[in-house]
């Protein structure tokens, strides 16, 4: 069975739980396994890093929290009420069910402030070419603001039944990922699409990328554009942990306060 595994290094750095982490980087769950039986305990880690170097665990932050919920073939349950705030695990529940289960949370907005040589390089590991243009059309500043949130789901499954669609649900987060087939029946070699929703309307010619890794370390990453239905395909080059994620970018006019508005979502399973 499949199970990620935590290096003593990652466990000994949660003491720099509210250190300056670089913005970029991505937040995403990883669990205790991704093939569960009913009656075994859920255990999800959410971690950041960048390209499945996780540097980080993050507790529960219930006030920039905006939900956090665990969606079952039978019903929609909303975690926060039941948790305390900082738990370390963010989620720790015993499987009642059977079936495809979604762990979705979504984090409010945080602000940061970057000078205008880490905002540009920021730009460029990105790949944000439209926006390193628009930036040089309405003049870089010293100083750049900017305030970002962020989509973070992961996908289980309980016993051997593929009951329930909780893979491709729409939960309404600002921009998120959606998978349109069930990892689970997918096979090495064959393709899997991912939907970008904006605000409920599909994002057309966005980057994402793949970030495939064997519970420790990066294997191998792809990139792909959306369609103009806000589709990116990937083909699934080989069994383990997937990562799939976004960053979407664009310049605040209307914006208090930043220049700037940031949308991060991350969309992490395993092919088994």
């Amino acid at each position: 069975m499949y199970k990620m595994r935590f290096t003593a290094g990652l466990t000994l750095i949660i003491i720099l739980l509210y250190a300056g982490v670089t913005f970029s980087h991505d937040y995403w769950f990883s669990l205790n396994r991704f093939a569960f039986t009913k009656g075994d305990t859920l255990v999800v880690n959410l971690l950041v890093g960048d390209e499945l170097h996780a540097e980080v665990e993050r507790p529960l932050q219930k006030d920039i929290t905006r939900s956090f919920k665990l969606i079952t073939p039978e019903r929609t349950i909303d975690l926060l009420p039941e948790l305390a705030d900082s738990t370390l695990p963010v989620l720790t529940r015993r499987l009642d069910f059977e079936g495809l289960a979604l762990v979705a949370m979504e984090r409010d907005f945080w602000y940061t402030k970057m000078t205008g040589e880490q905002f540009a390089r920021s730009l460029k590991k990105e790949e944000m070419h439209d926006l390193i243009a628009l930036r040089e059309k309405i003049g870089p500043k010293q100083e750049e603001h900017k305030r970002y949130d962020r989509s973070i789901k992961v996908l289980l499954r309980a016993g051997e039944s593929m009951k329930g669609d909780a893979y491709k649900k729409i939960l309404g987060h600002k921009v998120e990922l959606v998978l349109l087939q069930n990892p689970f029946l997918l096979k090495p070699g064959e393709t899997l699409q991912v939907k970008v929703i904006d605000r409920g309307t599909p994002l057309a010619n966005k980057l994402v990328k793949a970030y495939h890794g064997d519970g420790n370390k990066l294997v191998s990453k792809q990139k792909a554009y959306t369609d103009a239905d806000g589709i990116a395909s990937f083909k699934l080059e080989g069994k383990g942990f997937w990562l799939i994620r976004l960053s979407h970018l664009w310049h605040c006019q209307d914006c208090e306060k930043v220049d700037w508005e940031n949308h991060y979502s991350t969309y992490s399973f395993v092919l088994p």
